[in-house]
């Protein structure tokens, strides 16, 4: 798969996480389009986890989802409904695999290969997950502002603690990613091995 589609879910209520270095949200996005139950705490990183691996901290980040995922499931106002999970990641990630490829905020300097989606999947067997980077999930948000509802293509970009781009196919809509790599991130969020 080259790209993955921009609609999750067939119209119904979402369950959405915002996975950040600083502070990670989570909310019950209705079929009207409101948030509700909007929950946030400091986020489970490498700062408030010093000396665990990139692994570990996973681990606590796939229990902290799959609880809140429990927490809305058990609400009256799902009444037993478990519909899909969305996710930001503030992270380079492969689209295909959603396996995270590094994050300084939140992993640190440990680089490895850690599957989220596969971390979750242990807590939440039989859940639909979608995972997508933290641009990219702002580009699909401002793909759907009224002021760019005719546009063809989209480009957002950022530059803060790294620097990203991301593309959006409008008249598919799709967003690509590489075909191979599926990589979909940002630059700040790669370790570089540099000397002069």
């Amino acid at each position: 798969m080259n790209e993955f589609p921009v609609a999750l879910g067939n119209g119904g209520e979402v369950i959405t996480f915002d996975i950040g270095g600083t502070s990670f949200r989570s909310a019950l996005l209705t079929r009207e389009g409101r948030l509700t139950g909007v929950q946030r705490i400091p986020s489970i990183n490498c700062r408030s986890m010093p000396g665990r691996s990139a692994a570990d901290i996973v681990d606590e980040i796939a229990a902290y989802i799959a609880k809140t995922v429990n927490s809305f499931w058990h609400s009256p106002v799902l009444a037993g409904r478990h519909p899909a999970i969305a996710i930001s990641l503030g992270a380079a990630l492969n689209a295909h695999t959603g396996q995270i490829l590094g994050s300084g905020p939140i992993l640190g300097e440990d680089s490895t290969s850690c599957d989220l989606d596969r971390a979750i999947r242990l807590h939440l067997p039989e859940v639909s997950i979608t995972i997508v980077n933290d641009v990219t999930a702002s580009l699909i948000a401002h793909s759907q502002l009224p002021s760019f509802r005719n546009a063809r293509r989209l480009a957002l970009i950022t530059v803060s603690t790294g620097i990203a781009s991301r593309v959006l196919n409008c008249s598919v809509p799709h967003v690509p990613v590489d075909p191979v790599l599926g990589t979909q991130g940002e630059i700040g969020h790669h370790r570089v091995a540099f000397s002069l």
